[in-house]
């Protein structure tokens, strides 16, 4: 017969209540309660203004109209690869490219040159006058006019007949924006070769005034689409942010991961978004201790 030591265990009696069930409000109350403690851990902290950043690609009072307008244009695409995107979407963000004119906004301007409007607008004005560049304007008195230089202008019109009568006029205005029905018709263009105009391009219609034809160039509603979606997306980018700021290299990573860059914007780079996003006050730069930062300085 075996041995068996057996050791006696005291049982001790809790002394803490049984905890009452938990009610669904008190459980939708702690999941908000762990939500919200979440959200202040990931709530991005505020970036340190060390003041007003310089704007490097500003240039200098002296530099040339012409000079800036080319330097703006030298800045618009990202390097295009066919081995970074599908072949597909290569040859149409190419064939895009290839067929925009050399366009720009007076805002980009204003955001390149360190001067007041004031001074900009009469510098345009004079090379207007000269004919080097020419004026295309979208809405009046809007800061979406656009610029182009002049013989990049006559060159997108093309040959026809029809097209040689409206160049003439033009190039006799270098200063118009628009042109009246009666002063087409005295040119010499038919009714039906002014709707021929229109629907190429060159004129549109004024909603507001069916005598007047506002001067444009082809592919010129496609620029403005691209640079509206351009700025739209800087600022829905940093309008996310709880301050409506950013770093700028944190903007540079989301451009480059944002789905559609390509289809959409067609690689359309930073630095020339901001030329209008500062050109137009919609932001502003200021130093931080990681870099240039970009704050939202209105959204309307």
């Amino acid at each position: 017969m075996g041995l068996y030591v057996t050791r006696s265990v005291k049982l001790r009696k809790s002394t803490k209540k049984p905890q009452a069930p938990l009610l669904p409000g008190d459980v939708a109350l702690l999941r908000q309660l762990e939500d919200e403690k979440k959200r202040r851990k990931e709530a991005p902290e505020k970036l340190k203004n060390l003041g007003k950043a310089p704007i490097p690609w500003q240039v200098s009072t002296d530099t040339d109209l012409g000079v800036v307008m080319k330097s703006i244009l030298s800045r618009q695409w990202v390097e295009l690869e066919e081995k970074t995107i599908h072949h597909e979407l290569y040859a149409m963000v190419h064939t895009f490219r290839a067929s925009l004119p050399p366009l720009l906004l007076v805002s980009q301007i204003y955001g390149v040159f360190p001067h007041s409007s004031t001074y900009i607008d009469r510098e345009i004005n004079k090379e207007r006058k000269a004919g080097r560049v020419r004026l295309l304007t979208v809405n009046q008195g809007d800061s979406n006019d656009l610029l182009i230089d002049s013989a990049a202008f006559y060159a997108a019109m093309g040959e026809g007949r029809h097209i040689n009568k409206l160049k003439a006029m033009l190039q006799n205005a270098p200063e118009a924006t628009w042109l009246g029905i009666n002063a087409l018709r005295n040119a010499g263009l038919t009714d039906q070769e002014v709707s021929q105009l229109v629907q190429e391009g060159h004129l549109s219609i004024d909603p507001g005034n069916h005598q007047v034809r506002y001067i444009m160039t082809p592919m010129q509603g496609a620029f403005l689409k691209l640079v509206t979606s351009g700025r739209t997306w800087l600022l829905k980018t940093l309008m996310a942010n709880k301050w409506k700021e950013l770093p700028e290299n944190n903007i540079q990573e989301k451009l480059d991961s944002s789905k559609g860059y390509w289809r959409n914007l067609k690689g359309l780079s930073l630095e020339y978004i901001l030329f209008d996003a500062v050109g137009s006050g919609w932001i502003d730069g200021f130093n931080t201790p990681i870099g240039r930062g970009w704050k939202v300085l209105r959204t309307r």
